[in-house]
């Protein structure tokens, strides 16, 4: 019986166990560094401070925030000494070829824009198989956390709107479309100024569903009708989100409601109610505007977004107290 051991066939299979556990050992150690990014992305706050880009320029402090693509984290340039934003891509999109298009181009889209009242892009990173993009830090709020305290002034409205047409009228002189202009895309800083963010690229995306499906996923009753049913794209695309965008500042509900499906639906087929139907405040000429801007056929709103910004200034003007010179 001992000299069974011994039997080839034992001694077969002791060689494939230890062959076996081998493969297992190295196979431990090859995904230890996986491992720990993995844990860094789902546990942060729990990993000792990692350094990203060259040198370790860029020093992860804090996750602040997590999108669609990627994490958000408060980071410091210590080459220059200056709190920055560092977005990181999913590890698991990172595979997803039209995603690392969109994030890689984001990046150098936005690095060509220099405007008070758009995020500011500084460096794009690409690193042990991460990507990285390093921006301005801006302390504050997204528009949409605070529209949903309740609607804003017109005032307000009419003042914002005009920071944001400014802005996006300037990235359409340079080529660069929004084409997913919201709320959520727009963060207030702690003077109270815009920033716009997310930009996308100038050319419309391939057609497909998983750019449609993120496109849904977003804000549908705030898509121009041409987007929503996959056309081609412009510079009034934006004038259309804009419009929407201030229908939901004036009055505090969005323009059309319901699941996806039929949001989308009444973009399509449904012509906008006035915003002062919601809101008596709301001047006529606001009203006006905001519909003309929500136009189903582009070439019915407003030409671009100088004649949108020409609109809202004559609509302060229009608010502003008459002053009278003493008799």
């Amino acid at each position: 019986m001992p000299a069974l051991r011994y039997h080839p066939v034992v001694q077969r299979l002791k060689i494939r166990a230890t062959n076996f556990l081998e493969w297992v050992a190295r196979k431990v150690q090859e995904s230890k560094p996986w491992f720990r990014r993995m844990m860094f992305i789902l546990r942060p706050s729990e990993l000792p401070t990692l350094a990203v880009g060259p040198d370790g320029r860029y020093v992860l402090e804090a996750e602040f925030a997590r999108g669609g693509t990627g994490i958000l984290y408060r980071a410091r340039d210590v080459r220059l000494d200056r709190a920055v934003a560092l977005k990181q891509l999913f590890a698991h999109r990172r595979g997803e070829a039209d995603t690392l298009l969109r994030f890689r181009q984001q990046a150098h889209v936005l690095a060509r824009l220099s405007h008070p009242n758009i995020v500011q892009v500084y460096d794009f990173i690409e690193e042990a198989g991460n990507f990285w993009i390093a921006m301005e830090l801006v302390d504050g709020e997204n528009l949409e956390q605070r529209l949903s305290k309740g609607a804003l002034s017109i005032e307000e409205t009419v003042r914002r709107g005009l920071e944001l047409a400014d802005a996006l009228g300037y990235a359409h002189k340079t080529g660069v479309i929004h084409r997913h202009f919201t709320p959520g895309n727009v963060l207030v800083d702690r003077k109270d100024r815009c920033k716009i963010i997310e930009f996308g690229i100038a050319q419309p995306l391939e057609p497909g569903v998983d750019s449609q499906s993120e496109k849904i996923l977003g804000s549908p009753a705030l898509m121009s009708p041409e987007q929503a049913n996959g056309d081609e794209v412009d510079a009034r695309t934006d004038v259309y989100a804009l419009g929407a965008t201030l229908f939901l500042m004036s009055t505090g509900t969005m323009p059309f409601k319901g699941d996806a499906r039929s949001v989308l639906a009444q973009v399509l087929t449904k012509e906008p109610p006035a915003p002062s139907r919601f809101n008596h405040a709301v001047p006529e000429a606001f009203d006006t505007l905001i519909l003309r801007m929500m136009a189903k056929r582009p070439t019915e709103r407003p030409y671009s977004m100088a004649d949108v910004k020409m609109a809202l200034a004559d609509i302060i003007q229009r608010q502003r107290p008459a002053v009278h010179s003493p008799s």
